[in-house]
């Protein structure tokens, strides 16, 4: 992807930001609060299926982590932090996912290119990152 094209999308994603109703969608807003825990019931049933042995040893790269709180769920669920890796296209959602988890680790990077070997994660995920 080129370089206007990313910086066209983090301008999109960011004038997001601040037009969005914060509110609406903080974690304790009704609707928002029964999405999170819907979404966190389906995806333990998909973690149930696909790994059966429990989540322990299993490196995490998350594309699109936005600000890391899909990816700290791996460590509620018994994952090493240092073997849960985010990447996002907005650094100030990296700054955040930083902040408020500091032992995972985090990138900027945008999902097309990433600087990692192929098959060097047990699991990737991408939750909302075409939009």
């Amino acid at each position: 992807m080129s370089k206007a094209e990313l910086d066209r999308i983090r301008a999109v994603y960011l004038k997001r930001q601040v037009a969005r109703n914060a509110a609406r969608y903080h974690a304790t807003a009704p609707a928002e609060a029964h999405a999170l825990v819907r979404r966190r019931e389906a995806f333990e049933n998909l973690l149930r299926y696909w790994l059966p042995g429990g989540v322990q040893g299993q490196s995490v790269l998350d594309v699109g982590c936005g600000n890391g709180s899909r990816l700290a769920e791996w460590e509620d669920w018994g994952g090493d932090p240092k073997q849960l890796i985010g990447v996002d296209l907005m650094p100030s959602l990296i700054d955040v996912a930083r902040k408020n988890f500091p032992a995972c680790g985090w990138l900027v990077a945008s999902g097309d290119n990433l600087p990692f070997c192929d098959g060097c994660f047990d699991v990737v995920t991408q939750s909302m990152t075409v939009s």
